[in-house]
């Protein structure tokens, strides 16, 4: 039974792998702007990025946010550039932070594709 499970598995991959890939697609999507990836990804990658854009705005402390960016990105120029222009641009926003476009399928096994972008005011 699936009663109140809100996550994908991805794959048959384990929770710490999982974690572990879209801990790494966040820095990239932080570091490029754009990025290229399957659907099931970027649904869930979506997800995770709303939840982390929306704690920190929610949080008023700078080392708070310091605190749980370092959780979730890799790279310390990553985690820069995420606190000083990704996340004040969404201060007036509450949601909708990403913008998913869905491209030609992957030719190697006929993947659906997304392109996911970060919406800047």
């Amino acid at each position: 039974m699936r009663h109140r499970v809100d996550k994908k598995r991805l794959g048959s991959k384990k929770t710490n792998q999982r974690k572990a890939l879209l801990r790494s697609l966040v820095t990239s999507l932080v570091l490029f702007g754009t990025i290229k990836t399957t659907k099931s990804r970027g649904f869930e990658l979506t997800r995770y990025f709303e939840k982390l854009v929306s704690s920190i705005l929610n949080t008023e402390e700078k080392r708070e946010k310091i605190k749980i960016s370092k959780k979730v990105i890799f790279s310390e120029s990553a985690q820069k550039i995420f606190l000083e222009k990704i996340v004040p641009s969404f201060t007036k926003k509450k949601s909708g932070f990403l913008k998913k476009v869905a491209i030609a399928n992957r030719s190697g096994d006929n993947a659906a594709m997304v392109q996911l972008q970060i919406l800047s005011d």
